[in-house]
């Protein structure tokens, strides 16, 4: 409630002015209400609803004191985010993905005559960069073979059509100089002149210069 303000009339002339009387009970209800308009203000955001000239008193304070603090959570929170998105970004790769560049594939024969089968095969991959490279693959297959009779075009013979290969997403390290082999036997292999083809199936594909054999 507002505080009620007495007029008094003035008194006779030549009189004194009247002192202004407060009696303690005015006293008690101008503070009782004085109290009540802090608590109000210090409550601004959760308040009772008053009327309507008040409410729009208590909105312009609202936003007034709510505004700025709201203002500096939200920049507080965008500023630490960003930081440690940069932070995981920037963190400098000590291994890079092997390109045809920077390996090198070979197949590995002990000879290119052979009387009797089985024939072995191995196959080699080496890192000849500088730093350490990576190799990712996505199934447990490593390498593939595969024969081809000369003057064809269609394979006679895969490694890995006898094998089944889970899918797999995994990665391996090769350091610089470092060597990968992998051994595998054509099993039956028919006399013939024949083109044996070797594959690294890590990152997509690395494929070996055609090696000619012949079968007696």
């Amino acid at each position: 409630m507002p505080p009620r303000t007495i007029l008094r009339a003035p008194g006779p002339l030549g009189s004194s002015p009247a002192k202004p009387a407060f009696s303690p009970r005015l006293l008690a209800r101008t503070s009782r209400h004085a109290e009540d308009e802090s608590a109000s203000l210090l409550a601004l955001p959760f308040g009772p609803r008053r009327g309507a000239g008040e409410e729009g008193v208590h909105s312009s304070l609202r936003e007034a004191v709510c505004g700025p603090s709201l203002l500096l959570l939200a920049l507080s929170a965008l500023s630490n985010a960003p930081k440690n998105r940069e932070q995981h970004a920037t963190l400098p790769l000590s291994v890079v993905t092997a390109t045809p560049a920077c390996v090198h594939v070979r197949l590995c024969l002990t000879g290119a005559k052979f009387t009797s089968a089985p024939l072995e095969l191995a196959i080699e991959i080496e890192n000849c960069a500088s730093h350490p490279v990576a190799l990712s693959f996505g199934s447990s297959q490593n390498f593939d073979f595969s024969a081809t009779r000369s003057g064809e075009t269609v394979p006679f013979w895969r490694w890995a059509s006898g094998h089944r290969f889970p899918p797999l997403l995994r990665a391996q390290r090769l350091d610089s100089g470092s060597i990968l082999r992998f051994e595998a036997q054509w099993p039956d292999a028919p006399p013939g002149l024949w083109c044996i083809d070797g594959k690294f199936t890590a990152n997509g594909g690395f494929d070996a210069a055609r090696v000619e054999v012949e079968i007696a």
